[in-house]
């Protein structure tokens, strides 16, 4: 029985440690993201007397768009951690410490429950994204059928 807990408990803390890889991999394409969205609103709005107007107008909406989105992303979450002082002064004050196979449901179950909540605030930022995403190709789309009427 042993083995099993250590292996559900080295499951938790992978699963603990990836969601924070996965919170930086979001974040970095969101901000990307907002970087492309905003130079590419800057040279529109710069070339606005060029192209067509209804198009620049939804190249524009949809890259707003865009920005709002990944400011979505971005905007703060809150994230859980896991306290090692104050889960050791907890299982020290129960006496805890002297049964591992307990100490380690326990701490399984303590990882388990913030590996959830914070799974739910990477989901919501990775459903912005994705529109996000969706938005900024929306809008070169239309940024390359407006470019490509000013030249034929």
């Amino acid at each position: 029985m042993n083995s099993v807990e250590d292996v559900m408990l080295d499951l938790a803390w992978r699963r603990f440690s990836d969601l924070w890889h996965d919170k930086r991999d979001i974040e970095t394409k969101a901000s990307i993201l907002l970087t492309a969205s905003g130079i590419l609103l800057g040279l529109l709005v710069n070339a606005i007397n060029s192209l067509n107007p209804a198009l620049t107008f939804l190249a524009s909406l949809f890259l707003f768009l865009s920005l709002i989105c990944c400011v979505l992303t971005l905007r703060p979450r809150v994230y859980n951690t896991f306290d090692l002082e104050d889960t050791w002064n907890k299982l020290k004050d129960e006496n805890a410490l002297s049964d591992i196979e307990s100490l380690k449901l326990r701490l399984y179950g303590a990882l388990s429950t913030k590996e959830k909540e914070n799974a739910r605030n990477i989901d919501d930022a990775s459903k912005y994204l994705v529109r996000a995403t969706y938005s900024f190709l929306a809008g070169c789309l239309f940024v390359l059928i407006d470019i490509s009427l000013f030249f034929f």
